[in-house]
């Protein structure tokens, strides 16, 4: 499905919203989570998700040759948000790797990872 690669509209959102909880992903357990805490792969997510937006806001304004201004981007796509959401995903790759082989498509020059 490639609909999740594409830049942000409503049919892009629409397949992104169900892959988080209805009920938002913090939640509270008294024996497992006494105070407010999330499951890390929706926190993963999360940041996935604010990387797609940012890095298609910033791609349409450098093609426009339009100037950045981070001021008026959500606190999401800030410039600290995102390189937390890299350092957040890159620990996940490198503590819960995936070992799957992966075999070089002919046709794609590459691996296409599914």
């Amino acid at each position: 499905n490639r609909t999740f690669g594409q830049p942000p509209s409503e049919e892009t959102d629409r397949a992104w919203k169900p892959l988080f909880p209805r009920q938002g992903s913090f939640f509270k357990h008294p024996s497992i989570a006494s105070s407010r805490s999330a499951l890390s792969v929706f926190h993963q997510q999360h940041c996935l998700d604010g990387l797609r937006i940012s890095y298609c806001a910033v791609y349409d304004d450098a093609m426009a040759e339009r100037k950045l201004d981070e001021g008026k981007l959500p606190m999401m796509s800030s410039t600290t948000h995102m390189r937390h959401c890299l350092d957040l995903l890159r620990q996940s790759l490198m503590c819960q790797p995936d070992m799957t082989v992966e075999v070089k498509g002919e046709i794609a020059g590459g691996v296409t990872g599914f």
